[in-house]
């Protein structure tokens, strides 16, 4: 399933950023940036996890020109477990495609460097 993040994914994210880059900041470092981001609507980021709950991928988009309509939005940060590293061109595809979703039924409203995730129901 492919799903937006949320900021209780972060530690799942910090460890998959770390063990894909093999790099290491600390985590409440990492735990308010991540907060940041996704609060800021700069980026549209989405996790990838198993029907067991399993994180095995990362992406963050970014917009670029809202009126490019064939390609408004591209890859800021991409991060998949060593096990699916094949699955990394599907992960992207369907990012897109749920961003693209999201933003034609107004979740996700795209301004220059910027996209607004609206709340469900709101």
């Amino acid at each position: 399933m492919i799903r937006l993040a949320t900021p209780a994914d972060s530690s799942r994210v910090f460890h998959l950023l770390c063990c894909a880059k093999g790099a290491q900041c600390p985590y409440p470092a990492f735990e308010r940036t991540f907060g940041e981001l996704l609060a800021s609507g700069e980026r549209v980021c989405l996790v990838a996890e198993s029907p067991e709950g399993f994180l095995w991928g990362y992406i963050a988009l970014r917009p670029t020109d809202p009126d490019d309509s064939d390609d408004p939005l591209s890859v800021s940060e991409l991060a998949v477990t060593s096990r699916m590293h094949g699955l990394q061109a599907w992960f992207i595809a369907r990012a897109y495609r749920l961003a693209s979703a999201l933003r034609h039924c107004g979740r996700i409203p795209l301004a220059r460097g910027r996209c607004q995730i609206a709340q469900a129901g709101a």
